[in-house]
């Protein structure tokens, strides 16, 4: 009887895990702008914004300045 419930439990854990879990949408559409300077693509997160200019990286900002 015990094996019985343990094995049910087991299977419904499965069930569950594999099935009924919710997953996080990897759907995620991110914003890609484009550098001032060299014009590569970044996204929007990963991006250095000055005076409403985006960089790439703190290297094509210091270089834009001079």
């Amino acid at each position: 009887m015990l094996k019985t419930l343990i094995v049910l439990g087991i299977l419904a854990g499965l069930v569950w895990f594999f099935f009924l879990k919710k997953r996080p949408n990897k759907k995620v559409e991110e914003t890609m702008v484009e550098c001032n300077r060299c014009g590569t693509f970044v996204t929007q997160e990963e991006c250095i914004c000055s005076e409403g200019k985006y960089y790439c990286s703190l290297e094509c900002l210091k270089r834009s300045q001079q």
